[in-house]
C-alpha cells in the first residue's frame, strides 16, 4: 500500500466528479431527468414579487425574438431581460398604454410584434419598436370587432392570422382588413362553435384549429367553416375524459394530447376516433399527480410536461407510461414555488420557465439537471446532512462518497435513492473523530480515507464502518504534524 502525504491548502469549497462518470452524463440524451433521480435532486429557482415580478399570479410566458422574456401577469406586464423587470401597466394619461393590468395570455406573431390578451381590456399589441400598445376592443356597435374583452387564449395561424379566444365566443382577426370573423354557438346547429367560453386554441402541423371549451373539445373545418365537437360520453370509456378542454398538444412522435380540467390527460387517436385517459390514482405514485391540468408542453428533447392545478409539474415517461412530479415542499427552496403550476416555455439556452397562479415564476436548468442536486432537507433521511460540501469520492459501483463541513461524510448510493451519514458520537470513540470533512480519499488497498479540520486523519474499516482517528500529539510529533488537514495524496 502506498504511503499517504498530507498537505495543508486553503479550501473554500471544492466539487470533484468522476471523470468517467462526466463523459457519460455529456452524451446523455436526456438533458432533464438524472436515470434513477428522484425529484428532490432537481433544482428549480425561483422570480418573486421581491426580485421585480409585479404580482405572483402568473398566466403566460413567452421568449421574444430579441431574447427578452416576457410574464403576463395580473398587475401588468413584464419584460425580463436575465437581470432586472421593465413592467408595462396601463397609464389613464397615456392612450398607447397598456389597456389593463390584468393580463392572461401572451403571443409573438412572425413580425415580433408582442400580443397581450387581457381580462377584460381587449387585445393589445405591442411594438417594440415604437414602445406603444395598439389596441382592439369589442364595439357592440360593430359586429366586425373583436368578440369581448376578456381574452383568455391567443393563435397565430399559419396564414398569418390572428386566433382570439374569449369568454363571449371565437374571434378572427384579418390582419390585412383589421376585421374580425366572429363564431358564436348556435342551438339550431350542431356544427357551431359550442360555448362561448375558449379556454384554449392550437393549431396542430396539418394546420387544424382546434378549440378547448367547457362543453369539450372543437376541430375546425375551414372549408365549411363547421366545428365538430368530441365530448365525454358516459357509456363509452373511449370518449374524452372530461368536456372541461384546456390543453392541446401534437408531439414531436405525432401524438395527440389533449388535457382536462378534471379528466386527466388523454391521448387521442386521430384514426380511430378513440381517447385513452391517464388519470390520477392515489395508489400509484407514478400516475399523473393531479387531474385539473392547465397547460402541456413538449420541450426541444421530447419531454412532455404537464401543468396542474394541485398536482405541480409533472413530465410523462414514454417507456414506462409513468409520470415524475416535481411538488412543493415548504422545507425546501429548491422546489417549485406552488403546485398550482399553469403555464411553460423553452427558451433558446433550454431553460424551462414555468409559471404559477400564486407563486411566480420558477426556472429550471435541464443542463444542470443531469448531474442531480442532491442537498439537506429538513425532515428528509435520504438527503444531505449539510450543503457545505467540500469533497466528494465518485466509486465505480454507483455510489457518491460526500464530505460537508459540519454534517460529517454521507454515503449516497444512487441506484437506490438511499443516504448513510457518518458523524461523530462523542459516547462511541469509534464514530467519526470530527464532523468538518476537507477531504475524502481511497488508497490502493480500498481504505477509505478523511481529512478533518481539527480531527485529524480518520480510516474507515470497510467491514465493520468503524473509524480510527491519527491526532498530532507533541508527544508523537512524527506520526502527523496537525489535527488540521484538507487533502490526500499518494505518494
Amino acid at each position: 500500500m502506498n504511503i499517504i502525504r498530507f498537505v495543508a491548502l486553503t479550501l473554500m469549497g471544492v466539487f470533484l466528479f468522476n471523470q468517467g462518470t462526466a463523459a457519460a452524463l455529456q452524451t446523455q440524451e436526456s438533458p432533464v431527468l438524472v436515470e434513477n433521480s428522484s425529484p428532490a435532486n432537481v433544482r428549480f429557482e425561483r422570480l418573486t414579487v421581491e426580485d421585480g415580478l409585479p404580482h405572483a399570479t402568473v398566466l403566460s410566458v413567452l421568449q421574444d425574438q430579441q431574447g427578452f422574456m416576457w410574464f403576463a401577469t395580473a398587475d401588468g406586464l413584464s419584460r425580463y431581460d436575465g437581470t432586472s423587470f421593465v413592467t408595462f401597466q396601463h397609464d389613464t394619461n397615456d392612450p398607447n398604454s397598456l389597456s389593463n393590468n390584468n393580463t392572461f395570455a401572451l403571443m409573438e406573431s412572425r413580425d415580433g410584434l408582442i400580443w397581450v390578451g387581457t381580462d377584460p381590456g381587449g387585445l393589445n399589441v405591442y411594438d417594440p419598436g415604437t414602445g406603444k400598445f395598439g389596441l382592439y376592443h369589442h364595439d357592440p356597435e360593430n359586429p366586425n370587432s373583436l368578440a369581448d374583452d376578456s381574452i383568455w387564449s391567443l393563435l397565430e395561424d399559419k396564414d398569418g392570422s390572428i386566433w382570439i379566444g374569449t369568454r363571449n365566443g371565437l374571434s378572427h382577426l384579418d390582419r390585412e382588413t383589421g376585421a374580425f370573423k366572429n363564431y358564436l354557438p348556435d342551438p339550431e346547429n350542431p356544427r357551431a362553435l359550442a360555448t362561448t367560453v375558449v379556454y384554449r386554441l392550437y393549431q396542430d402541423k396539418s394546420g387544424t384549429v382546434w378549440v378547448g371549451t367547457r362543453f369539450g373539445l372543437q376541430r375546425y373545418d375551414p372549408q365549411t367553416e363547421d366545428f365538430t365537437l368530441f365530448a365525454n360520453d358516459p357509456e363509452d370509456p373511449a370518449s374524452l375524459s372530461s368536456n372541461n378542454v384546456w390543453a392541446m398538444l401534437e408531439d414531436s412522435q405525432g401524438n395527440f394530447w389533449v388535457g382536462t380540467r378534471g379528466g386527466g390527460l388523454n391521448l387521442y387517436d386521430r384514426t380511430s376516433g378513440n381517447f385513452k385517459a391517464y388519470r390520477h390514482d392515489e395508489n400509484d405514485p407514478r400516475s399523473i399527480s393531479d387531474d385539473r391540468l392547465w397547460s402541456l408542453y413538449e420541450d426541444h428533447s421530447g419531454n412532455l410536461w404537464v401543468t396542474t392545478e394541485n398536482g405541480g409539474l409533472n413530465v410523462y415517461d414514454r417507456i414506462t407510461h409513468t409520470f415524475t412530479s416535481f411538488q412543493h415542499n415548504p422545507n425546501d427552496p429548491f422546489t417549485i414555488s406552488n403546485n398550482d403550476t399553469f403555464w411553460m416555455a423553452e427558451d433558446r439556452s433550454g431553460v424551462l420557465w414555468v409559471t404559477s397562479r400564486y407563486g411566480g415564476v420558477n426556472k429550471l436548468y435541464p443542463s444542470l439537471s443531469r448531474f442531480g442536486l442532491y442537498r439537506s432537507i429538513a425532515n428528509d433521511p435520504n438527503s444531505l446532512s449539510s450543503n457545505a460540501v467540500y469533497s466528494i469520492l465518485a466509486e465505480k459501483d454507483d455510489v457518491l462518497w460526500i464530505g460537508t463541513f459540519g454534517g460529517g461524510i454521507n454515503r449516497f448510493d444512487r441506484n437506490t435513492g438511499t443516504m448513510i451519514v457518518f458523524k461523530n458520537d462523542p459516547e462511541n470513540p469509534a464514530s467519526l473523530s470530527n464532523d468538518k470533512i476537507y477531504y475524502l480519499f481511497r488508497d490502493e488497498g480500498g481504505i477509505l480515507w478523511a481529512a478533518t479540520a481539527g480531527g485529524g486523519l480518520n480510516r474507515m474499516d470497510p467491514a465493520t464502518g468503524e473509524f480510527s482517528a491519527y491526532r498530532y500529539s507533541s508527544e508523537t510529533p512524527d506520526v502527523i504534524g496537525s489535527s488540521f488537514l484538507t487533502t490526500i495524496e499518494s505518494a
